[in-house]
């Protein structure tokens, strides 16, 4: 019920704002977005865990595969009003993939997909200034040449990855450092009221 009430929410919003696209309106909607899709995610990883209580389980699987493919398709080559159904569909896909563990594992455990998910926050955090970047200085009409998308793709990934390695992770370990730090002062602050 929240994925659905999440995918209905983000046709609304993006309807009330006069948005043709899910790409449109990112400093102002990029925020609510990408907040529904989380809480589509964790509808997901929910749903997940009670699959096993379901009868006929793989039927529910290949219809949610065959109908998130098919709603993608609808939206390349049909023109289909993206920002209602590219939520439905990849949440439809992820589901699927997740009733079929043997296909998704092989597909998803592989190394190179599994970094870039490492890497996923960096370039989350980085995408966008660096899609200004290129605009800026490569292209010089609305046209987006495949080569152009291409390097951007690339050059993006090598610079989260650096990013991740040279600045995310040391974040990370410098604050787990002062988490354990300020657990360590309470825990013994604690201990000597007891005592």
């Amino acid at each position: 019920m929240s994925i659905i009430l999440c995918c209905a929410l983000i046709y609304i919003i993006f309807s009330l704002n006069n948005c043709n696209s899910i790409g449109n309106s990112i400093p102002r909607l990029g925020l609510v977005r990408g907040l529904l899709e989380f809480l589509i995610g964790m509808g997901v990883f929910n749903l997940y865990r009670e699959f096993s209580k379901i009868r006929n389980i793989k039927i529910i699987g290949g219809f949610l595969l065959s109908f998130g493919i098919s709603v993608i398709i609808g939206v390349v080559y049909f023109n289909f009003s993206d920002f209602i159904f590219i939520p439905i569909s990849i949440t439809a896909i992820l589901m699927g993939l997740l009733i079929f563990p043997a296909i998704s594992s092989k597909f998803f455990d592989n190394r190179i997909l599994v970094h870039i998910g490492k890497i996923s926050y960096s370039t989350y955090m980085i995408h966008y200034f660096m899609r200004d970047i290129f605009k800026l200085l490569f292209l010089e009409n609305g046209n987006t040449p495949i080569i152009w998308i291409i390097s951007y793709c690339f050059t993006l990934l090598v610079i989260s990855h650096f990013s991740f390695t040279y600045i995310e992770t040391l974040i990370a370990k410098f604050a787990r450092r002062k988490i354990d730090n300020v657990t360590n002062l309470v825990h013994s602050y604690k201990e000597r009221s007891v005592t």
